[in-house]
C-alpha cells in the first residue's frame, strides 16, 4: 500500500516510527512549509499538498495535531473523504477507552495508580517502579479529569487493590482547565466515562459541545474502520510504541531559547477562578483517597534549569501555599522534583518532557519514597 504522511514534525516522525513496513510504503511527505518542500526525508520527497494529486496513494496519514484544518486543506483540493486518516483524532478518541480497558483486563495485578498530564506520562519507568502501577496520565489531562476518572473507577468499586496513588503535577496546574484550554479538542477522549459527569451541568454542557465539534456521529462511526486500517498500516503494538523514547534525547539549536519561552507562557496565567476550582476539585480527589484507604504522593516532575530560571516565582509560591494548607487537613506525601538536579540535559525527548534515561532517574527516586 502507498501511503503519504502529511506533515515533517515530531509529530509525523512518531507515526513513521510504527509504520509496518512489510505492507506499506511511504511514497511521499506533504508539507504547507514551503521551506520543507523540495527537501527529502530518509530519500522520500517533501511535497505541496497541490502535488498530492498527482500522486498514486491509497491513504494520507495526517501526521499532525492540527489534524481538522489540514482535512479541510485536503477536502478542499479534492481528496476522497476516505483516504484522508486523521491519526490523532482516533487515538485521542480511543486512549482512555483502550485504558479502561487494560486496567479492568488486568485489575487483579494492579496495586498503585498514576495520574496527571504529560509530565507523569512520560515521567515514570513501569518497568522500573517496584510497585505494579497503572498509569492513566494523558497529555494535557487536568485535576478535574485526573479526579474523575479515579472516582469512575470508585463508584464501580475498581479500586479494591488500589493502596497507592501518585498524582503528577506541575506548578501551573492549579491555573490550567483542559475544557478552556487550546487543547481543548481532547476532551473527547473522556466519552467511556461521561455518565459520571452528567451532574456537572456546565462542564457537561460544554463538553458536548465540543464533542459534537470534534467527534460526531460521522466520525464516531468510523472508528471501527479506522481501527482496521491503522491495524494494517501500522506495526500491531503502535498504541503502546508510538509514545517509546527509549534514549532520544532533543539536539536542537535553539533548545534553550524555547525553554525560556515555554516557562514564560505557562507562568503568563492568572486565573483566580480556576485556581479556586482546582483546589476544590484537588481536596475531593484527597477526600476519596482517604474514603478508599489509598495513599496519594504528589510528585511534581523535573524540569531544565533553562526552563526553572524563568518560571514565576510568585505561581510557585502561590502554588505551594495551596499544598501546604491542603496537607494540612488532607494529608499526602509531596515529592517535588521541579529544580532537582537529578536530571541533566540527555533526559529530555524536548523541551520539557523526559526521556527513558530521565524517567528511570525519577522512578528511583519515587521507589525510595514508596
Amino acid at each position: 500500500m502507498n501511503i503519504i504522511i502529511f506533515g515533517c514534525g515530531i509529530s509525523a516522525e512518531k507515526i513513521i516510527r510504527v509504520i509496518n513496513k512489510l505492507n506499506v510504503k511511504i511514497i511521499a511527505y506533504a508539507d504547507n512549509n514551503l521551506d520543507k518542500v523540495g527537501s527529502r526525508i530518509n530519500d522520500t520527497p517533501v511535497i505541496s499538498p497541490s502535488e498530492i494529486k498527482g500522486k498514486d496513494f491509497d491513504y494520507i496519514i495526517i501526521g499532525s495535531i492540527y489534524f481538522e484544518e489540514i482535512r479541510e486543506q485536503l477536502l478542499n483540493i479534492g481528496i476522497p473523504e476516505e483516504r484522508i486518516l486523521e491519526y490523532y483524532k482516533y487515538q485521542n478518541f480511543i486512549s482512555l477507552r483502550t485504558k479502561l480497558d487494560e486496567y479492568v483486563r488486568n485489575i487483579s495485578e494492579y496495586d498503585c495508580l498514576i495520574t496527571g498530564m504529560s509530565y507523569a506520562k512520560y515521567g515514570i519507568d513501569l518497568k522500573e517502579l517496584k510497585r505494579e502501577s497503572f498509569n492513566f496520565a494523558l497529555n494535557s489531562q487536568d485535576l478535574f479529569h485526573d479526579y474523575s476518572i479515579v472516582k469512575y473507577l470508585s463508584n464501580r468499586k475498581l479500586l479494591t487493590n488500589i493502596n497507592t496513588i501518585i498524582i503528577g503535577l506541575a506548578y501551573y496546574s492549579l491555573e490550567f482547565e483542559l475544557i478552556k484550554s487550546r487543547e481543548k479538542y481532547l476532551v473527547t477522549r473522556y466519552h467511556p466515562i461521561n455518565a459520571d459527569l452528567k451532574s456537572n451541568t456546565d462542564y457537561y454542557r460544554k463538553y458536548m459541545n465540543l464533542r459534537t465539534a470534534y467527534a460526531d456521529d460521522t466520525f464516531i462511526n468510523k472508528v471501527p474502520y479506522l481501527q482496521t486500517v491503522f491495524g494494517t498500516l501500522l506495526e500491531h503494538d503502535y498504541l503502546e510504541k508510538i509514545d517509546d523514547f527509549e534514549d532520544q534525547y532533543i539536539k536542537a539549536d535553539n533548545v534553550q531559547w524555547e525553554r525560556k519561552e515555554l516557562a514564560l507562557r505557562h507562568s503568563n496565567k492568572d486565573y483566580p477562578e480556576t485556581v479556586e476550582k482546582n483546589v476544590h476539585i484537588l481536596e475531593r480527589y484527597l477526600n476519596l483517597l482517604k474514603e478508599e484507604a489509598i495513599k496519594p504522593i504528589i510528585v511534581i516532575f523535573p524540569q531544565h534549569k533553562d526552563y526553572t530560571a524563568y518560571f514565576s516565582k510568585t505561581m510557585r509560591e502561590d502554588f505551594t501555599s495551596h499544598l501546604e494548607r491542603l496537607n494540612a487537613t488532607h494529608p499526602f506525601e509531596l515529592i517535588d522534583l521541579f529544580d532537582s538536579e537529578l536530571v541533566s540535559e540527555r533526559d529530555f525527548f524536548d523541551v520539557h518532557h523526559l526521556n527513558h534515561d530521565g524517567a528511570i532517574k525519577v522512578t528511583q527516586l519515587i521507589n525510595n519514597r514508596l
